[in-house]
């Protein structure tokens, strides 16, 4: 999520602004100890409700890196 969605939500809903910001911590979590099929799916979820989200972009190609895969790895980060 952007930094003007977050501050959308937390004006108009600061709970889903708070949710938002721990479901990215959460998956970065899940990142960082190596399940990356778990952060995958949770940085996917992340982009279902806003497909715009960099840091869920840029992660996520940071996955496909991880795996093997410069070229997905590539996209994502550039769309992010």
């Amino acid at each position: 999520m952007n930094v003007d969605a977050i501050v959308f939500w937390v004006v108009w809903n600061p709970e889903k602004a708070i949710l938002e910001v721990a479901n990215f911590a959460e998956a970065v979590t899940l990142h960082r100890s190596g399940r990356l099929a778990e952060a995958e799916a949770r940085y996917r979820q992340i982009l279902d409700r806003d497909a715009g989200h960099a840091d869920a972009l840029h992660h996520l190609g940071l996955i496909s890196l991880e795996r093997g895969d410069a070229g997905r790895a590539l996209d994502l980060i550039g769309r992010a």
